[in-house]
């Protein structure tokens, strides 16, 4: 899958966006580190090419070099903390089936599996409101 940073912030790449330094949090650590490990592994993957750009932490997706554009899809890094205090990494992964909706109504699905955070991507880029027509790789 080709991810393309929209230029209005292209002077940073995607993994140093989600980057950290020492002074932020254990969860706030883990939760960008598999992050990194989730661009990574969405690069290797056969998939769309589409544009990105980050907002509030949050990688959307968008057919175009422009933020204005309808997000197709997006995907939230956050941690969970367990009852025994350990961090797990978590990806929100969100999308409006129809155009309308307004964000706290789009279609959420959550995981800690890269694997599947994977495969909820590629499946909400499809079933988006907004996915391309002329890309023939998002076919509905």
């Amino acid at each position: 899958m080709k991810l393309t940073r929209i230029t209005d912030q292209s002077r940073y790449t995607l993994a140093e966006e989600f980057s950290t330094d020492n002074s932020a949090g254990d969860g706030k650590r883990i939760a960008f580190a598999a992050m990194r490990q989730l661009l990574q592994a969405l690069e290797a993957v056969d998939g769309p090419s589409l544009y990105v750009y980050t907002s509030l932490f949050r990688l959307c997706f968008v057919n175009d070099d422009d933020f204005r554009l309808p997000t197709i899809t997006r995907c939230t890094p956050y941690y969970q903390t367990t009852e025994s205090g350990k961090h797990i990494a978590l990806f929100q992964i969100a999308f409006p089936a129809i155009p309308e909706l307004r964000d706290e109504n789009w279609t959420r699905w959550t995981t800690s599996d890269i694997g599947e955070a994977i495969q909820m991507i590629l499946t909400s880029i499809q079933q988006s409101a907004f996915a391309s027509n002329d890309n023939p790789s998002l076919d509905k």
